[in-house]
């Protein structure tokens, strides 16, 4: 009967042990994440106004290489709006892509830092006044962003930058170069899947 006790204890201590190391040896290679923060934003509206939030990247995209992640990323907008005297319309087209890095500081916590190259081409034109605006904008900057870990697949996330743009803008024919620099705050949500 001493025997088969200890036979059973040990049996579950290494089932323990084993199912211990796949779950730490478990690595996926890459991550997929999408926007949903104006998902979130219709399910629970806490204002009256039922105004859209611009969403800069609707899809990242990370791989895992010998330094982090390589990251990528892309989203854009397209707004008509009817006015009395004409049809405005806007779309701006958006994508990054960079480096990041990460620590782990809990069981299901990492922050991830890291840089981007930005670009984003945005057209503007005002129906009314029968003009029209053109600004491409390229630059980038620092990075730094939380992720909570849901299970070994899923997690979200939300981010921080400062950026630097240079900006080159045709408003009716007329060129104008910028420079201008913007923090981005973390005023948006990804869940992401790891594969």
């Amino acid at each position: 009967m001493k025997k088969c006790l200890l036979l059973f204890a040990t049996l579950i201590c290494s089932l323990q042990i084993q199912a211990q190391e796949q779950l730490e040896g478990t690595s996926h290679e890459q991550q997929i994440g999408i926007n949903t923060t104006a998902l979130i934003g219709q399910i629970f509206n806490f204002t009256s106004s039922s105004s859209f939030t611009p969403i800069d990247y609707f899809l990242v995209y990370k791989k895992k290489n010998k330094k982090g992640y390589f990251r990528f990323g892309f989203g854009g907008n397209f707004a008509v709006e009817e006015k009395i005297n004409g049809t405005d319309s806007n779309v701006d087209l958006n994508f990054r892509f960079g480096q990041e890095r990460f620590t782990d500081f809990a069981k299901r916590w990492r922050v991830y830092y890291g840089g981007d190259f930005k670009t984003s081409l945005l057209y503007d034109r005002f129906g009314g006044a029968d003009a029209s605006e053109t600004e491409l904008l390229v630059g980038g900057g620092p990075m730094c962003g939380l992720q909570f870990q849901i299970n070994s697949r899923l997690s979200i996330s939300t981010e921080a930058s400062y950026d630097f743009f240079l900006s080159v803008k045709n408003v009716n024919s007329d060129v104008q170069w910028g420079l201008f620099s913007k923090f981005v705050i973390p005023d948006f949500l990804y869940l992401n899947f790891s594969f």
